[in-house]
């Protein structure tokens, strides 16, 4: 049954009810009284006793807990919040045959500061280095291909150079409050059995960057003993689509997870565009537009996932979230016309909104 913690007079009103009946022939509703006072103070303290066993009872649960007891929420079940990461990768220059660039040499790339992490010796007309960003967070991802400048010359090798053919990545914040909470919460709900699709979902959770949302893990696909997995990044539409390098990252922290008797193949997802045309629009603006392409790209945010392929993307869906918006008080769904049919590895994503 349900406990809602009453108000401070009505707390002192019942108190103040039964001081007649604590002491015989006694009044705490007349005034001057000092037992009015008394049982002013009283009610203020049993009031305070309720807000703190409302604060406890939220913090039995992950899904009400405050940001410091879930830590202890992970803490008990072995999951701990992602710390925040830096950005790896390779970088290349050119540089005479046998140059040498030593390790902890500073390079310039993206704003941040990045070092070689082992000398390299130049091979060929060029060089390339593994590097790490000196400073955590995302603003070391760089793709490939990116300008990359080495902080002073080294003989034999020019200063200017590039990001490698998987660019760089890895570099995350530390895991913020609500991707932790729905972490714990998926774990609640699915125990570790010993190498399930659950099991690996929740492994690619536990990678930097990576999401349990939206992440598929098929069994015997291609062949018995054999697991596909499709990791989407956390992030918003195509963007949760990892690049090689993110793909490689979390291969190798399945590998480490995995059965010893499983064969896994991690696979980059391919996006599915899927544009939106609606007609019979009505109380039309561009404020009620802005408000359906919002309810859309939150929708499909929530509920897209990468498919085993035979699966559909439903237009109820669509045409829901078209019916949530601001402003909206009828519309007609023109496209898709039906359910959007995804091949295996495909992930839907919002392809803009047109009004006929």
């Amino acid at each position: 049954m349900a406990f809602t913690i009453p108000t401070l007079t009505a707390t002192s009103r019942w108190l103040r009810g039964i001081v007649g009946s604590a002491i015989k022939g006694a009044r705490a509703d007349l005034w001057p009284n000092n037992l009015t006072i008394f049982v002013k103070a009283l009610a203020m303290a049993a009031g305070q006793g309720n807000l703190r066993a409302e604060w406890i009872f939220k913090q039995v649960f992950v899904s009400t807990a405050d940001a410091d007891m879930l830590d202890l929420h992970g803490y008990e079940i072995g999951l701990s919040r992602k710390p925040a990461s830096v950005a790896t990768g390779q970088m290349v220059f050119a540089a005479t045959e046998g140059a040498i660039l030593p390790a902890g040499a500073v390079i310039d790339a993206g704003g941040l500061p990045f070092a070689t992490r082992a000398p390299a010796t130049a091979l060929g007309n060029s060089v390339t280095v593994v590097v790490d960003a000196l400073e955590t967070g995302p603003l070391g991802n760089l793709p490939a291909g990116a300008e990359v400048r080495l902080r002073e010359p080294w003989p034999g090798i020019e200063q200017g150079g590039e990001t490698g053919p998987l660019g760089l990545s890895g570099g995350v914040e530390r895991e913020l409050d609500a991707p932790y909470r729905k972490r714990l919460i998926y774990r609640k709900r699915n125990k570790p059995r010993g190498g399930t699709a659950s099991d690996y979902q929740g492994w690619v959770g536990e990678v930097a960057g990576f999401t349990t949302a939206g992440t598929r893990a098929f069994a015997a696909t291609p062949a018995a003993g054999t697991v596909t997995i499709y990791p989407l990044l956390e992030g918003s539409g195509a963007d949760r689509r990892p690049e090689p390098s993110d793909i490689i990252r979390c291969a190798e922290y399945i590998e480490t997870k995995r059965p010893l008797a499983a064969t896994v193949l991690v696979i980059r997802p391919q996006t599915k565009a899927i544009p939106v045309t609606i007609a019979q629009l009505e109380n039309d603006s561009a404020e009620t537009r802005a408000e359906i392409v919002a309810e859309l790209l939150d929708m499909f945010d929530e509920r897209a996932f990468v498919a085993r392929g035979g699966e559909t993307f439903p237009a109820s869906w669509i045409s829901e979230a078209v019916s949530r918006a601001l402003g909206e008080s009828r519309h007609r769904l023109v496209l898709p016309a039906g359910d959007t049919a995804l091949a295996a590895g495909e992930f839907p994503v919002f392809a803009g909104l047109a009004v006929a």
